[in-house]
Formats: C-alpha cells, sequence, structure tokens
C-alpha cells in the first residue's frame, strides 16, 4: 500500500500497517472511497492491525501477501469480512502531524 499510494497519488506512509492504521482518518465502510485503505487482524492469536489494502472500489481492494503476492479480492469474502477491523483515510494533514 506505501508504495501504491506513493506512486499513484503521492502519499508518502509509514511502512506497517498498524502504523498506517495510526495515521489515517477513521472512515465508515459504507463511506470507502478509491484509494482509502481496509484494514485487518489476520494474525490467529492476538489482537490489532496486521494486514492492509487499498480499496478499488465495489467492494473490492489490492493487497500483498508473502505466499500470493498481490491480489484483488472482495471485502465480502467470508474470510475477508470476518478479518476486517476498519477502514481510513490517508491525508497530507494527517500525514504531516505524525
Amino acid at each position: 500500500t506505501g508504495t501504491l499510494l506513493a506512486d499513484v497519488y503521492g502519499l508518502n506512509v509509514s511502512r506497517t500497517s498498524r502504523d498506517q492504521y495510526a495515521q489515517s482518518e477513521k472512515i465508515e465502510k459504507a463511506d470507502l472511497q478509491q484509494g482509502d485503505l481496509v484494514f485487518f487482524n489476520t494474525r490467529r492469536r492476538g489482537r490489532g492491525v496486521s494486514h492492509v489494502g487499498l480499496y478499488l472500489g465495489n467492494g473490492y481492494f489490492t493487497h500483498a501477501g508473502s505466499s500470493s503476492g498481490v491480489t484483488i479480492s472482495n471485502l465480502e469474502d467470508s474470510y475477508w469480512n470476518s478479518k476486517y477491523i476498519g477502514s481510513g483515510r490517508i491525508n497530507q494533514a494527517v500525514i504531516a502531524g505524525k
């Protein structure tokens, strides 16, 4: 997500999903727009953000995994829906305040 945000939107964000979550302005799932971030807890144990994707629109997001590489998934898929934590929007004002 960091590379995409930098290349497409000119936004530089922290590397980790947890830091990106902290930097984002929280938004409702129903208010997602292309370029927003979606956050998940994909750990079997533990809590908090462990994975992030970039929202594409129409319920789809792109994300990267160590075993599957870069993929496109749907937020309503049972796996991702159950792991969903929240959504956020990155803007320069939020980044500048970090």
